[in-house]
């Protein structure tokens, strides 16, 4: 009989806990009526973006709209490579972008305390950076601050004075830019304040010092839902903008249109008007062009739109910038080169640990054990493959008709593809199988390619797909258009940043 009343004691107390936590906020997120083509775009590091909170998010939103949901594959722990690979997100095309690094740097430099002062300062310069590209590229930003609580016993944390000091920084950041700003930080240690008895945490929000558990997930799911939504209300009858064909919904070759809709779907009776100018967003008035039918576009164009009623406006001004791309010029061969028509050479390397790409995209040569040929760009001709591999495959793509053209890697774990040195499919780090896509502008001819895989353990995939803009789906790339040079170790001198 005890045993069943310390049972019913323990479950009552678990849930008062849940009790204080609003998961309202997220359910409210949840039934905001989001057009398709919305994205929130959560940027998050590896210790952030691994956390049940956004799970909680997406299901949320997915049960009643088909708003896009995602997160970065976790960039770094560092700040100065989250800058350095910031521009991917902006490629995303995002509607919402939310801004939630962590500062486990801190904990790793929590005994130096020129490193600490040189952290924080970094973390600085990265957020504001984000934030005025994000604007300057008309996304709506929310900002939340790292939390990194630990175990709390009878002790502080030895960084907890440099933690406060971040959190009041981000806020000065919002302020600064009139971004919204989640305190998660303030928010998890006035929890915690009410929620501690004499040996440990009650409800305990992290465990293994950097990650929540349930309780802190659905924590933080109600705070950055809360936030979410006072984007939302900060920009009443904000429109998107669709932009078809396209790269990335924001960059077209030869012709496109663009089409505009609300993203609160629920709005009925309303007019759009717009405006179209080559230098800058224009004020939006009842004397505005009403939109009726997709705008034409074949050169740089800043649209800014607005919803009415009537000669009301009734939503904030929502503004998207379009560029023409120009096409990837091809190779020219080099005197003395020849290309071969037997697909692309793989280099494979056996033994490796890792989660992510190496650095500069260079896998360690100490670990090389073979190389061959692949006409299929998947696992089926390459062999010796040891439990934790890598790839590096390189060569040419032969583009026989100029235009946009889409490359996805299906993955477990992490792989990138460059063309021409440019990074066009980034679906990096440690995961299970998942696809990533990206799109490029290519002219007729031959173009480098390279593509990255490393396997980490477990279970493995790897396939790589493309399609051009009149393709409907995605298809292995024909082996008859993968080419190799005659003297292929000059691709390893060039630089793939």
């Amino acid at each position: 009989m005890k045993k069943y009343l310390v049972c019913i004691i323990i479950f009552t107390f678990s849930l008062v806990v849940f009790a204080q936590i609003d998961r309202g906020q997220v359910d409210s997120l949840g039934r905001f009526p989001f057009h398709e083509n919305t994205k929130i775009y959560f940027i998050c590091d590896n210790v952030t973006g691994n956390n049940q909170w956004f799970n909680y998010i997406r299901e949320a939103v997915n049960r009643t709209s088909k708003a896009s949901v995602v997160r970065n594959e976790p960039f770094s722990d560092k700040m100065t490579n989250i800058n350095m690979q910031f521009d991917t997100v902006l490629d995303k095309n995002p509607t919402i972008a939310v801004i939630y690094v962590g500062m486990s740097e801190l904990a790793y430099n929590r005994n130096d305390p020129d490193a600490l002062k040189t952290v924080i300062e970094d973390y600085e310069k990265t957020v504001r950076s984000m934030v005025e590209k994000l604007k300057d590229n008309y996304v709506l930003p929310l900002i939340v601050t790292p939390v990194l609580l630990g175990e709390k016993k009878h002790e502080p944390n030895p960084i907890d004075d440099e933690l406060n000091t971040v959190a009041e920084l981000t806020v000065k950041i919002g302020s600064d830019y009139g971004v919204p700003v989640i305190n998660l930080r303030d928010i998890f240690v006035n929890y915690l304040a009410q929620h501690k008895n004499d040996e440990r945490d009650a409800g305990v929000l992290t465990n293994d010092g950097l990650y929540f558990n349930e309780n802190g997930s659905w924590l933080a799911a109600a705070e950055i839902s809360r936030g979410i939504l006072q984007v939302i209300n900060n920009n009443p009858g904000y429109l998107l903008f669709s932009l078809n064909p396209s790269t990335n919904n924001l960059e077209f070759h030869g012709r496109a249109q663009i089409a505009i809709f609300p993203m609160d779907t629920s709005f009925k009776d309303t007019t759009i008007r717009f405006s179209t100018s080559t230098t800058g967003a224009r004020t939006i008035n009842e004397n505005s062009s009403q939109y009726d039918n997709p705008i034409n576009i074949s050169r740089d164009l800043i649209v800014t739109a607005a919803m009415f009623v009537g000669q009301a406006k009734i939503g904030v001004d929502s503004t998207r910038s379009f560029i023409k791309a120009e096409p990837l010029s091809p190779i020219e061969t080099p005197e003395g080169m020849s290309l071969i028509q037997n697909g692309l050479i793989y280099k494979l390397y056996n033994e490796l640990s890792l989660n992510g790409m190496p650095r500069e995209y260079i896998f360690p040569e100490e670990k090389f054990s073979g190389s061959g040929y692949t006409k299929s760009l998947t696992l089926n001709d390459i062999t010796n493959l040891s439990e934790n591999f890598a790839l590096d495959i390189i060569g040419y793509i032969e583009i026989k008709d100029g235009g946009i053209y889409s490359f996805k890697t299906t993955s477990d774990d992490g792989s990138v593809l460059f063309i021409d040195k440019k990074l066009i499919v980034n679906n990096d780090g440690s995961h299970g199988t998942q696809s990533v896509e990206g799109s490029v502008v290519l002219a007729p001819g031959f173009h480098p390619i390279r593509i990255m895989y490393f396997q980490g353990g477990g279970g493995y995939a790897f396939d790589v797909f493309w399609k051009s803009v009149e393709d409907n789906d995605f298809t292995i790339i024909p082996g008859d258009i993968l080419y190799s040079e005659s003297f292929p170790e000059i691709y390893y001198t060039q630089e793939h940043k």
